[in-house]
């Protein structure tokens, strides 16, 4: 229908038709929409969310695009806006969107993490989620660094540098927290990447006006260099240990006691040829849905020692712990070392 012409249709005149038409058209355009949702998937399946998204971007030139992150209680937040952000930068360096009609939003923790992709007029928001204080031993990032530690293709910002950004602006969101980098090196990469880690954190830290508060571990069997940034709450108080990581882990277990943590996942790091059922029925104590208890913890442990082909496997050997709150579970992963078969 023209509406350059002068008629009467349903005794309307046309040009009121055509602003009716209009007015009806802008307002579809011009509110706020999610264009899309996906979870937790690997780069590929989120490149192609992504790449439709720009190109309805592209289309709609007078709209905002907003990409709103929830992740996990357990899930590190640094790796949890390193992955958002990875995700702007993906739209701008190579689907060409131009950085200032993207925006991205921290939509807290809900049972699944995720993202959400709005399409936004200009000038419109959507409000992030609150910033609660710390008031628990948290792990706030964890990122890997040396030759081969990252897969070929990640949407992830996986630089230190990174990193430390976004720990910076918690701490200074967080005053009443205290902050706390531990760096692992690796004795299975070149020394030498490992003091360029430490070396280029210390730099990075003073380049935000915050002290160089770093522990160095000595070299571990892990695969790679990692670095680890915890938040703390300023009640807490750390006592003169040998290996302050550990004692943080112990705190996380002491919490999911009190408060009756179910278990959730638990992993075997360091094992390269022993069936893992193997393992498994020596922990009988910590299966999933069982409630978290230390003492069956290290009883399972002790069983779990009883395994001909590995070596004694201690408290200090579980290496990471993860509580999810909402759900009130605890995650851990149990490093095991197994014996030269020869040996056995």
């Amino acid at each position: 229908m023209s509406c350059g012409r002068k008629r009467i249709i349903n005794n309307f005149p046309r040009v009121v038709i055509c602003f009716l038409l209009l007015l009806v058209s802008s307002s579809a355009v011009f509110t706020q929409t999610k264009f899309d949702e996906f979870g937790e998937i690997i780069a590929d399946d989120a490149q192609a969310h992504l790449d439709i998204f720009a190109k309805e971007l592209q289309k709609q030139e007078n709209m905002t695009g907003v990409l709103r992150g929830f992740r996990r209680d357990s899930y590190p937040q640094g790796a949890h806006f390193r992955l958002l952000f990875g995700y702007f930068d993906y739209l701008v360096d190579m689907r060409g969107v131009l950085g200032n009609r993207l925006q991205v939003v921290d939509g807290g923790v809900r049972d699944n993490g995720g993202v959400e992709l709005w399409l936004l007029p200009q000038g419109d928001s959507i409000p992030a989620a609150a910033k609660e204080p710390v008031l628990q031993t948290t792990r706030f990032d964890e990122i890997n660094a040396g030759d081969g530690c990252w897969p070929e293709f990640t949407l992830d910002r996986y630089q230190l540098t990174d990193a430390i950004k976004f720990y910076a602006e918690a701490l200074k969101d967080h005053p009443e927290a205290k902050g706390l980098l531990f760096i692992n090196p690796s004795s299975k990469k070149p020394l030498s990447q490992a003091r360029k880690l430490i070396s280029d954190a210390k730099s990075e830290l003073e380049k935000y006006g915050l002290p160089p508060d770093i522990i160095i571990k000595a070299p571990g069997s892990i695969e790679c260099h990692e670095a680890n940034f915890w938040l703390l709450p300023s009640t807490l108080t750390i006592p003169p240990v040998a290996n302050i990581e550990q004692f943080l882990l112990a705190q996380l277990l002491v919490e999911a006691e009190e408060n009756e943590f179910t278990v959730g996942r638990v992993e075997f790091v360091g094992n390269t040829w022993i069936r893992d059922s193997v393992l498994r029925i020596k922990i009988p104590g910590i299966n999933e849905g069982q409630v978290f208890r230390r003492e069956v913890l290290n009883a399972s442990l002790a069983s779990l020692s009883t395994v001909p082909a590995i070596y004694k496997v201690r408290l200090q050997d579980v290496v990471d712990v993860r509580l999810d709150h909402p759900a009130k579970r605890i995650d851990l992963v149990i490093f095991v070392r197994p014996r030269s078969r020869k040996r056995r």
